[in-house]
């Protein structure tokens, strides 16, 4: 008998340590989401801003 409420009670850590573990790797999902996008949306904007055209201004001889 003791045996098996030893068992139960590794089944029971471990069981709890799994879903620990679960929880763990989701936000280090969702961290590595965020970077993802905000990676991503520095990525878009450099390339906005080195494509854009640049005004400028013209010297003519009557200023």
């Amino acid at each position: 008998m003791i045996i098996i409420g030893c068992t139960t009670a590794v089944l029971f850590y471990e069981r709890h340590r799994i879903r620990e573990i679960e929880e763990d790797a989701h936000v280090i999902r969702l961290v590595n989401h965020d970077i993802n996008t905000i990676h991503r949306q520095e990525i878009t904007d450099n390339l906005l801003l080195h494509h854009l055209p640049v005004e400028t201004k013209h010297i003519t001889d009557e200023e």
